[in-house]
């Protein structure tokens, strides 16, 4: 009768060891990430309390805004031709991921986008922040939910983003965004 082996091998406690502290490593990276996003969820929660009177001026001129583009002959016309639910590009800024990104980094971008036409008839939302990053090594969308009121918008971008958004809308280059999204080759 031949002898089993039931012992394990010592590779076998040296392999569980090293998973067990391989999985205990990720799981406090992990912790640790979602630490500094609650910390910089909170940075930004107080930029929109010290800056609320201003965020909340630059968001009801942005909702304005949306509402001349209702009554307006022109805009009606070009959302005929293009369609109601054609999203329109008013403003692009040098955001990622909720926050200002280094200028270095072209290949990343935020949005905020006319949900369609704002005298058609619908339930979506009235405007659309959307993050783009595009390099050699592929392309990636992150699109909120849309903001249907000024509480919404205020809550839902960078301060700094509303703002920039605001004074664009509200400056000289106020179309500059629509019409490079509407002709996009130069």
């Amino acid at each position: 009768m031949t002898r089993m082996n039931l012992g394990t091998p010592p590779e076998l406690k040296g392999l569980l060891t090293e998973r067990r502290r391989t999985e205990r490593r990720k799981h406090k990276r992990s912790i640790i990430a979602r630490e500094e996003r609650l910390r910089r969820r909170a940075d930004i929660d107080g930029l929109r309390v010290e800056r609320f009177d201003e965020l909340w001026k630059a968001a009801e001129f942005i909702f304005g805004w949306r509402d001349w583009a209702a009554r307006d002959d022109t805009v009606q016309e070009l959302f005929t031709d293009i369609g109601d639910k054609y999203r329109l590009v008013l403003f692009r800024g040098d955001f990622w991921q909720g926050v200002p990104k280094d200028k270095s980094d072209r290949a990343a971008n935020a949005r905020l986008l006319l949900a369609g036409n704002p005298s058609a008839d619908g339930d979506g939302p009235s405007f659309i922040y959307e993050e783009y990053y595009n390099s050699s090594h592929g392309s990636s969308t992150h699109t909120s939910p849309g903001f249907n009121n000024i509480a919404e918008l205020i809550s839902g971008v960078h301060p700094d983003f509303l703002i920039q958004a605001y004074e664009s809308l509200r400056g000289p280059d106020a179309w500059k965004f629509i019409l490079q999204d509407l002709n996009p080759i130069r």
